[in-house]
């Protein structure tokens, strides 16, 4: 069975770069400054902007979405360097340090746990979820703000 080409391998391609059509093969992982990068496709109806969370999208593999509910599971990575825009191609980081852009509604407090939250937003734990935490706040930020985390995503 033939496989396909693609013009250069994973780790010449820059984790910024956002395309239109793959230029690596999907599900292609790489590390770069100490972060673990996936390659993956946005099947969902929103653009992926930087700091917010994918789940896993259940049409085909390493396609992502960002979630439309809190405490989702599937959760898979967060969007870092560009907006990765619908029927698009890009990286997301998987574990590592990564900029997380917080719910609308709620601060991230310095070293509270972490989840995603509605349309990749992350959130804190109130309590009431069940979910292990996806990540680690570094830096607080207030609602609707850009902070700075750890991540440990679903597989990785």
């Amino acid at each position: 069975m033939p496989s396909t080409f693609y013009n250069q391998p994973a780790y010449a391609e820059s984790v910024s770069n956002v395309t239109l059509s793959p230029s690596v093969a999907l599900g292609s992982v790489r590390m770069e400054a100490g972060n673990q990068y996936l390659y993956v496709y946005n099947d969902g109806g929103a653009s992926i902007n930087v700091g917010k969370g994918v789940i896993i999208s259940a049409n085909t593999g390493y396609s992502v979405t960002v979630s439309s509910l809190t405490n989702v599971g599937g959760f898979l990575g967060v969007c870092q360097h560009n907006t990765i825009m619908t029927a698009s191609y890009g990286w997301i980081v998987t574990r590592g340090f990564c900029k997380v852009f917080a719910a609308a509604s709620t601060a991230l407090t310095s070293g509270a746990p972490l989840f995603v939250g509605v349309d990749g937003s992350f959130t804190e734990s109130t309590g009431a979820l069940t979910q292990m935490a996806q990540g680690y706040c570094i830096t607080a930020t207030a609602a609707g703000g850009i902070g700075y985390g750890y991540v440990r995503c679903f597989g990785a």
